[in-house]
């Protein structure tokens, strides 16, 4: 999930004037991960790269170009904001990215998504999303500085910041996939109004960063109340593994290769939910030896599946095998 979506709750095709309308009434205050910029005609667009390379070598964000500042006057670090400062029909997405690949080295690939004004074809308001950066630093060419976001600020890196993240370029990063590969949802007989369900998955992992992954780790966890037990299919399960609803390996001698998926566990999951709060979590965590503890999590809804449902009511079309998406990635300690 991006930055838009997070703050939105909305995909961003989605989101239109009167979501920002509706975002500025809720007074949303600069964050760490967001930023306001007030769109002005005379504005030199290669500065919002700065701001731009602070967010990538930070956790990423979000800047909305197009909407002014307010400070608080009871506390002036805290920025709400303003007023729609629309950008001119003269500015482009095109331009706006271009700006940014030309003026930050590396490059930093953002999605702009453009807010059209509903009476003007060509104004707009500029969603930026900016993911943290996998190859961090990134520099500012105009200044030959780097920065990072601090205070919901943009301020220029110390020496030593600068050579960890050079580092963090030779690290690993392990990202998982949920694979379904069967899905049964039914009835109860004695304990009618509760549904069961058994989920057979298969959880595949890839070292997306560029060195070997070492002494790895992995815990799978259910986050539902009603579910009874996640076991592993096939193999011996290691004292460490054996849980009701939560499934730990440790890897010690697992190595994984980068750019590589492979399979690593196989599971089954097993329990109830009742028809008001169908929706099934999971829980993820991933480590290895120089990746630090990271968070993901997915959902299902699993009335989606139920076999008995009313007539007229269709199954989803991939009821066969599929993957589930990712809903959400942290780490686990800032």
């Amino acid at each position: 999930m991006g930055f838009i979506e997070d703050y939105f709750q909305k995909s961003p095709s989605e989101i239109d004037h009167r979501d920002i309308l509706n975002f500025i009434e809720q007074k949303n205050e600069e964050a760490w991960n967001l930023d306001y910029k007030e769109y002005r005609p005379e504005m030199r667009l290669e500065d919002i790269v700065k701001d731009v390379t602070a967010f990538a070598n930070s956790g990423g964000g979000l800047i909305i170009l197009g909407i002014s500042e307010i400070q608080d006057p009871a506390n002036h670090l805290k920025i709400f904001p303003g007023e729609i400062t629309w950008c001119l029909a003269s500015l482009s997405k095109e331009q706006l990215e271009n700006k940014i690949q030309g003026n930050s080295e590396p490059r930093i690939h953002v999605h702009i998504e453009p807010i059209r004004h509903p009476l003007s074809n060509g104004m707009a308001i500029y969603l930026i999303d900016i993911p943290q950066s996998e190859m961090p630093p990134h520099q500012f060419k105009k200044t030959k500085k780097y920065y990072k976001r601090f205070n919901f600020k943009s301020e220029e890196m110390e020496h030593w910041e600068i050579a960890d993240l050079f580092q963090k370029r030779m690290r690993s990063k392990l990202y998982p996939y949920f694979f379904i590969k069967s899905l049964d949802v039914g009835s109860n007989e004695h304990q009618p109004g509760r549904k069961e369900f058994v989920v057979e998955m298969e959880l595949q992992v890839e070292n997306v960063g560029r060195v070997l992954a070492k002494n790895t780790y992995l815990s799978l966890k259910g986050l539902n109340p009603g579910l009874e037990f996640i076991r592993k299919i096939g193999g011996e399960l290691n004292p460490s593994e054996a849980s009701k609803n939560e499934l730990q390996h440790i890897g010690f001698n697992r190595i994984q290769h980068p750019y590589l998926r492979m399979p690593w566990i196989e599971v089954q999951l097993y329990g109830y939910y009742y028809p008001e709060s169908p929706i099934l979590e999971i829980e993820c965590r991933l480590a290895a030896e120089d990746f630090p503890l990271t968070i993901y999590r997915t959902n299902i809804d699993l009335s989606s599946y139920d076999s008995e449902k009313e007539k007229g009511e269709t199954m989803p079309d991939h009821c066969g095998a599929f993957y589930l998406p990712i809903k959400e990635e942290r780490a686990a300690w800032k």
